[in-house]
């Protein structure tokens, strides 16, 4: 059984923070006054959320369906699933943050949904718990991606059948 521990200790994969999500955007990082990196990640196959990083690389980690249900209760139900994890906070302006970061308290999850062939996946369900929750999905409802970010010692509710 993996913990969360186990987990985080895994070695991440590095990617370029402007290419965040690897769906074939390539954004320009605006650089702020204290060093920081900001991009404004809103739009279409996008979590709608604004990104902070100091660094030019941000790490991730992929994880099974097996390994959520292990680690969270809850299974990602998405065909790919990639892992963040850094700080979420709420902007003096209202805006929804994530800032990356290897020692931060909480985890966004990219689950990618859905696909060709009309074999789907629709992700997790959301729960009340997590601390933002989001779909963003093509026009036609198929492929998208869920994002969540949940806190670090998050546990979901599995459902039971007389929950559905």
């Amino acid at each position: 059984m993996t913990t969360i521990t186990d987990f985080l200790n895994k070695a991440p994969i590095m990617t370029g923070f402007d290419t965040f999500g690897r769906h074939g955007y390539k954004d320009v990082p605006l650089t702020l006054d204290n060093g920081k990196m900001l991009i404004n990640s809103f739009g279409k196959y996008r979590p709608d959320l604004v990104m902070l990083s100091r660094n030019e690389k941000i790490g991730y980690r992929e994880i099974t369906d097996r390994e959520s249900v292990d680690i969270f209760n809850v299974p990602m139900d998405g065909f790919r699933s990639y892992v963040y994890r850094g700080n979420f906070f709420v902007s003096k302006k209202g805006n929804k943050v994530f800032e990356f970061t290897e020692n931060g308290k909480f985890l966004l999850i990219d689950i990618s949904i859905g696909r060709s062939f009309k074999i789907y996946h629709d992700g997790p369900i959301q729960e009340p718990s997590m601390s933002y929750y989001h779909v963003a999905r093509s026009n036609g409802g198929g492929a998208g991606h869920v994002f969540i970010v949940i806190p670090l010692e998050w546990k979901g509710k599995l459902l039971s059948e007389e929950d559905i």
